[in-house]
């Protein structure tokens, strides 16, 4: 398990997909590669974990949610959703439009 994931750590994700389609929250962490980090650039791929989220991750043979977290200035574009450490759910994708900061607000859609 990488380094990034082991230092995981506070409140677990909220699952609200069962209620809500879209859903606001903040951002708890960036993992780029192997290392969280502060922020992603507009173009870099990373993990977004965030604090309550209505996209299902990947489980029992499901395939994990597609979708778009937005902020003010910029989107990420989420290709995949895992549970790769157990209560947290992390975000797959690409930022897209300006960067992407930890403990930003965030709209899914």
């Amino acid at each position: 398990m990488p380094a990034a994931y082991r230092a995981l750590s506070g409140p677990e994700t909220a699952f609200v997909g069962y209620t809500t389609l879209e859903d606001t929250g903040r951002v708890l962490a960036l993992i780029v590669g192997e290392e969280n980090v502060q922020q992603v650039e507009a173009g870099q791929e990373a993990e977004v974990l965030v604090d309550r989220t209505p996209f299902y991750a990947e489980s029992g043979g499901q395939v994990g949610d597609t979708g778009v977290l937005t902020w003010l200035d910029g989107d990420f574009a989420v290709a995949d959703t895992r549970r790769p450490v157990s209560g947290y759910v992390l975000h797959r994708g690409t930022v897209l439009g300006a960067r992407c900061a930890w403990d930003k607000m965030w709209t899914s859609r």
